[in-house]
Parts: structure tokens; C-alpha cells; sequence
């Protein structure tokens, strides 16, 4: 079997990664071929590039051409490729019409919805977008053979239930060390994120929670890991730059490592706005860290209820100080989460699924 992988914007964030993980355990543990084509340049390329695989960049927009299309049939007929994988939005748009034109099996994995691109714009361009992204979800999904969801929330956002399959996203390195409380010897509390920071992801709340802390008097340090949208960020430092806010946050800036930050952290949180499936959280919990997360369908669905799910802003501050003050209960919620983590979300059980749809559609 030869399977051509289709996405947009091949950089280094969880739907890319998402894919890089599927390509290298095809390159492992199958027989299978793989090729991929991207419709821009980015990072993962150089990675794809170290596993063998081939790849090609044909760049386009929305719109596709009768010669990108054609382009596409090229590479399908020169690695007889047996199905079409697609991610991302214009990856699922292309394959709605490369499903008929070349007459191949396809898969749609939906890694967001609609709402989340929206969400960044405002007015008559937030409704535009929306509209338009739901379209192209929804032929998509009404082209494919198979739609794999990454959640039973997105499972439940499908309109085409019968064909659809609930692959939860993974963690391919499950963390296995025990969680460190040497917090308690200097009495700061090291919180952490990870995520880019912009709008979407919530940081203007997560900043106006930082500065609720301080206002209660309590002695945090915020360690911010993820790429920065500059204007956005200085528009939030111009709102408190007469607070000492920005004194307690460090940004790291987006690393691909983000194990030691986890690891010199006493909670995770994120107020993102909206969350497909949340993989930070997830690699928060299987470092043992308790975490606090915005009130989301999803996060209800990945995440246990010991931990913090809430919009306010005093039950947060109440759950991260009775954690933080109770060295028992604190260990509980580590081995509660980094067990969850591994019951759930093992990256071999859902590699296996995943093959699995391979063989079902081209039966």
C-alpha cells in the first residue's frame, strides 16, 4: 500500500506533528510507501526529509488550478499511491477534488472546526471566514471514505457519523519520571504554558489571571513557551505597564523540547479560547503536572475532573492554592494524571487504528 499524505503549511505545531508522527511509524513499522506534498515550504519538510520520504511543494491557494490538480495526479501515478490522507483545511479542500478527478480513496483527519479559524477575526470578515471554512469541512467530509476525528467532541461536530471514527491524538513519548515537588523549599509557584501567544489561545485572560494573582499576593513565576505574536503581546504589556505583571513571566520563546519546562513547573495552564483536542494539556498531565484549563467541551472529555476546569478566576486561584499546600494531595493528582495520560492516549494503540482505516478503504 502506498499512501500520499496532502497538508498545507508544513511547520512544527500539532496537526504537523500529528502527521510526522504517523509518517515515522510507517517508515518503521510497515511495508507501506509513503509521499508527501505540502502547498508551502516549512520546517517539517527537513524532517521528512530524514525519514526518506519523499516530497514534493506545490504551492496554491484555495482555488486549484487544473494544473496543480494535474501536478498532483503525477505524483499519485509515479508512487502508485493506494489513498489520499489529508490534513488541514486547504489539504481537505484539494482532496474533495483530487477524490474525483483521479478516482483514489480518501481520508479526511479534522484536526479543528470552523469556529477556531473565525475566532481571530472580527465583524463581517469573522463571519465570512467561518462560512467558508464550514464548507469546505463539510465537503470534505462528504467526499471522504473516511473521517477520523481526534475526539468525541469533534466525533460529535460530524455530520457524516456513519463513516466516521473517533483516533484520539497521542503522545508518542509518554513521560516516566516522577514528578519533582521542590517547589515547596522556595514557596514560588512556577506556572507554566505552552502554546503560541496570540489572541486564540487566550493569553489576555491568562495575563488578567497573572495579574489577579498578584493583586491576592501570591508569589508566581510564569514560564511562557510558544511563538509570539508581537503586536498582540504589545498591546497587552501597554495595558498593565504600571504593574510589575511582566516582571513574573519569562518567554522562551517556541522550542521543540519542551520537557525541562514541564519539568521546573508546579502547574500548567492555558485559558485557550477553543480547543480541538488540547495536546499541551495532555503533555502537561503525563509530567504529572495539575492543570488548569478554561471551561471547554473538550477539555471536560480529555482531562480528569480532580484536576481545574473553570472560566473563573477565584476557583482557580482556590484549587491552585489547596494543591499547592498539600504535598499528598499534590502527589495524588501527579499519578492520577500521568496514569490517565497512558490509559488513553498510547501512540501504538492509535498507529494501529489508524492503519487500520488504511486497509479498510482500500479493500
Amino acid at each position: 500500500m502506498n499512501i500520499l499524505y496532502l497538508l498545507d503549511n508544513p511547520q512544527l505545531y500539532g496537526s504537523e506533528l500529528h502527521l510526522l508522527d504517523i509518517l515515522q511509524y510507517v517508515k518503521k513499522y510497515t511495508s507501506y510507501g509513503a509521499t508527501v506534498i505540502a502547498f508551502r515550504d516549512g520546517p517539517l519538510l527537513n524532517k521528512i526529509k530524514k525519514l526518506g520520504i519523499p516530497y514534493y511543494i506545490i504551492p496554491t491557494g484555495y482555488f486549484f488550478s487544473v494544473k496543480t490538480l494535474s501536478q498532483i495526479k503525477k505524483v499519485v501515478r509515479e508512487h502508485e499511491c493506494d489513498l489520499i490522507h489529508a490534513h488541514q483545511p486547504k489539504a481537505l479542500f484539494a482532496g474533495c477534488f483530487l477524490k474525483f478527478y483521479i478516482h483514489i480513496p480518501f481520508i479526511v483527519t479534522v484536526h479543528t472546526l470552523p469556529v477556531s479559524q473565525a475566532q481571530v477575526h472580527s465583524g463581517l470578515k469573522r463571519s465570512i471566514v467561518f462560512l467558508f471554512h464550514s464548507f469546505i469541512l463539510f465537503i470534505s467530509e462528504f467526499a471522504a471514505d473516511k473521517i477520523i476525528c481526534v475526539s468525541r467532541f469533534m466525533l460529535s461536530q460530524s455530520v457524516f457519523k456513519k463513516k466516521s471514527v473517533l483516533i484520539y491524538n497521542w503522545l508518542r513519548n509518554i513521560h516516566k519520571g516522577e514528578k519533582s515537588l521542590s517547589y515547596n523549599k522556595h514557596k514560588v509557584i512556577r506556572l507554566c504554558a505552552v502554546g503560541s501567544v496570540t489572541y486564540a489561545k487566550g493569553y489576555d485572560k491568562l495575563f488578567s489571571f497573572l495579574h489577579f494573582l498578584l493583586q491576592n499576593h501570591i508569589d508566581i513565576l510564569m514560564t511562557v513557551v510558544g511563538g509570539i505574536d508581537t503586536s498582540f503581546l504589545s498591546c497587552e504589556q501597554q495595558k498593565y505597564n504600571s504593574t510589575t505583571l511582566f516582571d513574573h513571566i519569562i518567554f522562551s520563546g517556541y522550542t521543540e523540547n519542551v520537557a525541562n519546562y514541564y519539568q521546573n513547573a508546579d502547574f500548567f495552564i492555558l485559558l485557550t479560547r477553543f480547543e480541538s483536542f488540547g495536546l499541551s494539556f495532555i503533555e502537561a498531565m503525563s509530567f504529572g503536572l495539575p492543570v488548569v484549563a478554561p471551561d471547554l467541551p473538550i477539555l471536560h472529555e480529555i482531562i480528569p475532573h480532580q484536576n481545574c476546569i473553570t472560566n473563573d478566576f477565584t476557583a482557580m486561584l482556590k484549587f491552585i492554592l489547596s494543591v499547592f499546600g498539600d504535598e499528598q494531595l499534590y502527589t495524588e493528582l501527579a499519578v492520577l494524571n500521568k496514569d490517565y495520560v497512558q490509559d488513553n492516549f498510547d501512540f501504538m494503540q492509535c498507529m494501529k487504528k489508524t492503519m487500520a482505516v488504511y486497509q479498510d478503504v482500500v479493500q
